[in-house]
């Protein structure tokens, strides 16, 4: 464990982008729905911002907010944070 990478790689590479992250209150439901690949899926607003804090890339990043997230006031709080930062309530 003591190997294991703190922070997202950076260089040439994908790696420093993220392609979706999905904040859900049903974590279970939202996996089983986002069948893709690139898609990570986090269980409360700290998760979240932990990992848009690893992300160098954050034009590259959309968030999605599902459930007891999908508030516009909390999607206007991730846009003025983060500017550039794609987020979408569904």
């Amino acid at each position: 464990m003591s190997n294991t990478p703190k922070s997202w790689p950076t260089g040439t590479g994908q790696w420093d982008r993220l392609a979706r992250l999905v904040l859900a209150d049903d974590v279970k439901t939202a996996m089983r729905d986002e069948g893709e690949h690139a898609t990570m899926v986090l269980g409360t607003p700290l998760d979240l911002i932990s990992e848009l804090e690893r992300c160098t890339q954050l034009a590259a990043a959309t968030v999605v907010l599902v459930g007891q997230f999908a508030r516009d006031d909390v999607a206007d709080a991730l846009r003025e944070i983060y500017p550039g930062l794609d987020v979408a309530v569904t």
